[in-house]
């Protein structure tokens, strides 16, 4: 797996830093026992490296991969209202440092082979559905597809994932290049994608038998060419460390989440 580091823009940096020091305050404060909001903190800190800041209250509390960080934070089980009725919340783009470099890194990829087949994996809904829409107009004749829990194409979710299955299985893929995204924890144990043998992870998540879910849907029996993989890593403006860090190295080192302290959460947000 090769890492490419990616540094976030001044903006981005600068909302990622405001966010991760608001994390901290939370986490030293103890309010942790009374409050959810600091687990949405720590998804938002992994969603501004892609450029996004918003829109994931109800994510939080509606899908269960997310159980793991909750516990990690000592949030298990609650289900407290916050004090008074929060704002909507509304997804912002505030970047696109990270979707560039993916894009350039295809763009790389592709002349270098023509009929490259690309699968990247994402965290969240709208950097994929972002991805591509941005893929159609910049590699246009590019056959895409996406994987996901939810429509991303506007198309039912039933045909559009079966049209993803078509590119990513080795029996009904067409030449020529093509391109899908998925989102983590849709690649189910019995899909077969050996058709595509490039993946690159746009974001991380801390699920580590979801991301080996999704690495065997290329690496598997029936996968004739070397798989590549590559990690896009968020970095501050000048190689600082932000959340990917933190998620990679945890899993990298087979660590629990649920295992870490207070102390060890803020020693690992603040390493610059």
């Amino acid at each position: 797996i090769r890492t490419i580091d990616v540094p976030l823009s001044p903006d981005e940096w600068r909302a990622y830093r405001d966010m991760r020091d608001d994390m901290v305050h939370w986490l030293e404060s103890g309010a942790l026992g009374i409050s959810r909001h600091a687990a949405v903190k720590v998804l938002r800190l992994a969603q501004i490296t892609s450029g996004l800041l918003g829109g994931i209250e109800a994510d939080l509390e509606d899908d269960p991969a997310n159980e793991e960080l909750m516990r990690s934070l000592g949030l298990e089980g609650q289900n407290a209202p916050p004090p008074a009725p929060a704002p909507p919340d509304h997804m912002a783009v505030i970047g696109r440092s990270k979707l560039d470099a993916l894009l350039d890194l295809q763009e790389q990829m592709l002349r270098e082979d023509s009929n490259l087949k690309l699968l990247v994996w994402f965290r969240f809904v709208p950097e994929l559905r972002r991805w591509l829409e941005v893929v159609s107009e910049r590699f246009p004749g590019i056959a895409c597809g996406a994987v996901c829990g939810k429509s991303v194409t506007g198309v039912p979710v039933r045909q559009e994932r079966e049209q993803a299955m078509r590119l990513l299985h080795p029996r009904t893929s067409p030449p020529g290049p093509a391109a899908v995204g998925g989102t983590y924890g849709t690649g189910g144990l019995g899909l077969n994608f050996t058709a595509f043998s490039t993946v690159i992870h746009s974001s991380h998540i801390y699920e580590d038998y979801k991301r080996r879910q999704s690495d065997k849907r290329v690496d598997r029996p029936g996968q004739r060419r070397v798989v590549t993989q590559f990690d896009l890593v968020a970095t501050g403006p000048k190689g600082q460390r932000t959340i990917d860090h933190v998620i990679l190295e945890a899993r990298r080192k087979k660590q629990d989440l649920n295992d870490w302290t207070t102390a060890a959460w803020v020693r690992a947000l603040m390493e610059e």
